[in-house]
């Protein structure tokens, strides 16, 4: 029987290693770090986690689960809180109990009759209060296989869920290879988010939108070239139609800044900033003040990251969960603050604000490919 273990665990000495690392002496540093585990199992792998927040408030976790990282057997599963993440329920069930139709599922490319894979969820909250959760089917080993993004939505904060149904980019030659479950954010009732396209072997990023809250989706423009081969790609608005993106490669050998200034539709040259960063995989960024849901959020300074850093560049192990820190609005950043050790696997992942106890709380992963539990760090800044 799975064990879902729910005990606090302190974390010590967080920043021991490569002191070159730290944060400034004039930068916000993590405070009071706790960690929890919220899924865990002996030969289970667990992680990919998004967050998303129902009409009523309450958050809703949605995950992965797998034999091991890269494998065909991947299941989705959703949880419920509505006391912030500081308890949750219990799989695949709501905060009375109640079975939650849809759950656990199957993402397409996911299942064991399907040979192509891995699921991953990406959950939005649409500006009309519907939860769009993305997933995507690709087989690495014969593209002819990919099915690109899949969605389902719920009305109902969480407690049904449509049937899966692939999404159809309008401005998108070939939806089969594109993947759509990287970062997001509203504007004027607009839903932005980030997506990959795959061709020949390599990636680049594009900017997409909804005007209808998920129903139909749309291309804006490309954000980096094949050329660069760069995967997932964090973004956050920044106000007067500027838009700030920061992305990895897929090596994982460099990492790439630009801003545009005019609501996506182009883009600045790429900067590398992996010289202040380190390497920042799976980049996901905010505003301190949209983490904190305060109004003109887009206007705040400071703007916080997460993801994992990939220890050595162009490895992709080992990993440590990690924060990144801006004080310019992303034109300079701090160095990675760690958040757990080093590890085989790590990464992904969702970041909220605990307004009832003035704690961040990000949710993510930490283990191996084999093994690994979903985790969940909560700290203050200071």
């Amino acid at each position: 029987m799975r064990t879902h273990v729910i005990a606090w665990l302190a974390v010590a000495t967080i920043f021991v290693a490569n002191t070159a690392c730290q944060a400034g002496p004039e930068s916000p540093h993590v405070k009071n770090l706790s960690r929890k585990v919220i899924a865990s199992e002996k030969d289970r792998w667990f992680g990919r986690a998004a967050i998303g927040t129902a009409a009523d408030g309450t958050w809703v976790l949605a995950y992965r689960e797998g034999g091991i990282h890269y494998v065909n057997d991947g299941v989705l599963h959703v949880k419920f809180s509505d006391d912030q993440g500081d308890t949750w329920s219990k799989e695949d069930q709501h905060l009375d109990g109640s079975a939650i139709e849809g759950f656990p599922t199957y993402p397409p490319g996911a299942s064991p009759e399907d040979p192509t894979g891995p699921g991953e969820p990406w959950l939005y909250t649409t500006p009309d209060g519907t939860l769009v959760l993305h997933s995507w089917k690709v087989k690495y080993s014969d593209p002819s296989l990919n099915g690109g993004t899949w969605q389902r939505t719920s009305s109902d904060g969480g407690r049904s869920w449509s049937k899966w149904s692939q999404v159809d980019f309008r401005g998108v030659e070939s939806d089969k290879n594109v993947f759509a479950t990287d970062d997001h954010f509203i504007v004027d009732g607009t839903l932005y988010a980030g997506a990959r396209q795959w061709a020949k072997g390599r990636w680049k990023n594009m900017l997409i939108r909804s005007l209808d809250s998920g129903k139909s989706w749309e291309k804006v423009s490309d954000i980096s070239s094949y050329k660069h081969n760069t995967t997932e790609v964090g973004l956050e608005y920044l106000g007067e139609e500027t838009i700030l993106a920061v992305m990895n490669t897929k090596n994982r050998e460099k990492v790439y800044r630009t801003w545009s200034r005019d609501m996506g539709r182009s883009w600045e040259p790429l900067e590398e900033i992996q010289d202040q960063t380190r390497i920042w995989d799976r980049c996901r960024i905010w505003t301190a003040a949209h983490i904190r849901r305060e109004p003109k959020w887009w206007t705040d300074k400071l703007i916080l990251g997460v993801g994992d850093r990939a220890i050595i560049p162009g490895q992709s192990t080992p990993r440590r969960n990690t924060l990144w820190i801006s004080e310019d609005r992303g034109k300079t950043w701090s160095g990675p603050q760690h958040l757990d050790g080093k590890t085989k696997d790590a990464g992904y992942g969702d970041l909220m604000y605990a307004s009832d106890r003035n704690r961040y709380v990000f949710v993510s992963y930490h283990g191996t490919m084999h093994e690994a539990e979903l985790v969940q760090y909560e700290f203050i800044l200071e």
